[in-house]
């Protein structure tokens, strides 16, 4: 299976927010998003999704791209029940993260991994 999808987000105009003074906004957001995935057998796929965000109005560097490859698996037991593994290398910060979960400082490099159960009916 193949997908992928594009979509922007051109944004001028100001945020008011009583009694602060006006603040000037400009976003330029172009995010896309690319995967493919291979039943390798009746019960195992294999996957890779790339995806990306930049907002073209802001100053070059980590926070103004966002940029995650994945590699994936999943097991189907059954119909209705399945698992699933996603090891992701994540470069760029324009998503905003949490700061209050990054107490040092958000890095410009992540990778994350993600165990998940699922159940589909």
């Amino acid at each position: 299976m193949v997908a992928g999808e594009w979509n922007r987000l051109p944004v001028s105009g100001a945020v008011v927010l009583a009694p602060l003074p006006t603040t000037p906004v400009h976003v330029d957001q172009r995010a896309w998003y690319a995967m493919a995935s291979y039943k390798v057998t009746d019960k195992f796929t294999a996957g890779v999704y790339n995806s990306q965000s930049v907002d073209h109005s802001a100053k070059l560097g980590p926070a103004r791209d966002s940029l995650d490859w994945a590699i994936a698996a999943r097991y189907d037991f059954n119909q209705f029940l399945y698992a699933k593994a996603e090891q992701h290398f994540v470069h760029g910060t324009e998503l905003d993260y949490d700061t209050t979960l990054n107490p040092n400082g958000i890095k410009p490099d992540t990778k994350l991994t993600i165990l998940k159960i699922g159940v589909s009916f």
